[in-house]
């Protein structure tokens, strides 16, 4: 896999921004299992996922 991410500036810590972080996490990790499950067979051929 080919990342070119930089991080982000966070605000201070709050409850609000953890659990909107949290759901950005498990939004994330949903979306590669997919890409995962998709690409591989039977459903699919690929050798490499690119992140843009």
């Amino acid at each position: 896999m080919i990342t070119e991410l930089q991080p982000l500036q966070e605000p201070e810590l709050n409850s609000v921004w953890i659990e909107h972080r949290e759901e950005i996490y498990r939004f994330l990790g949903e979306a590669l299992n997919n890409v995962i499950q998709h690409a591989q067979p039977p459903h699919g051929t690929a050798t490499k996922c690119v992140l843009v």
